[in-house]
């Protein structure tokens, strides 16, 4: 299970927080399941002062999980712990890597702070959720997230009419987009598609005020896949 060290946290800040963390999500593997509420859950959380792996463990034993709020203001972080049932939720209902495009609230004594959560450790025995890493994110804050992709028009799409099926070639595209207003998911319209077309990156049409990351001109996203498809 890769870790990331809460020493490396303010250097993550000041590269790009958002781009880094999303590059060590995608090298563990996890899944896209994101959806993103219009108003913020609250999670109510606790400080804590200690810290370290017999700490960790102790926070665990009691349901609570460890966790981190960097990128704070004057790039201050803050030590927390939540409910572990709480944490254990989160990951099961938008998966590991839709939690990277859900925004939270964290509620820490008469404090509400707007968080997107951008690490997660689970354990790979237990499948316990370990540790969650915040970033700050207040409103109008630039982030890079990976946003789901969502096929619609399958009902009038030719292809599909030929005994064909939508292949999602890619899950999510990395998009650059305000914090307090991240999608829920990107249309991908196949209704036009015939049997063995692609829709490219760059063809995908973005909500009002986010913006694709560094898209490929030639990177296919969804295809129409079935017996004696062709590439379109």
């Amino acid at each position: 299970m890769k870790r990331v060290h809460a020493a490396a946290l303010s250097r993550l800040a000041a590269v790009d927080p958002v781009q880094t963390c999303y590059s060590l999500y995608s090298r563990i593997g996890l899944s896209s399941q994101a959806t993103t509420s219009a108003e913020p859950e609250t999670i109510e959380a606790l400080y804590r002062e200690d810290t370290g792996r017999h700490t960790s463990n102790r926070f665990r034993k009691a349901g609570r999980t460890p966790g981190i709020v960097f990128s704070l203001p004057g790039n201050e972080s803050k030590l927390i712990t939540l409910d572990s049932n709480t944490a254990s939720n989160m990951v099961r209902i938008h998966g590991r890597r839709g939690l990277v495009a859900q925004r939270y609230h964290i509620k820490l004594d008469d404090e509400q702070i707007p968080v997107l959560p951008r690490v997660v450790h689970i354990n790979s025995v237990s499948n316990v959720v370990e540790n969650i890493t915040f970033m700050h994110c207040p409103p109008g804050r630039k982030v890079t997230v990976p946003i789901p992709v969502q096929v619609i028009g399958e009902d009038a799409c030719p292809g599909v009419k030929q005994n064909g099926f939508p292949y999602l070639i890619r899950r999510s595209a990395e998009c650059l987009c305000p914090g307090d207003a991240i999608p829920a998911a990107i249309e991908v319209d196949v209704s036009g598609l015939n049997l063995g077309q692609t829709v490219l990156l760059p063809q995908l049409k973005l909500p009002e005020g986010v913006q694709m990351v560094a898209p490929h001109p030639t990177l296919p996203v969804c295809k129409i896949a079935g017996k004696g498809s062709r590439e379109g």
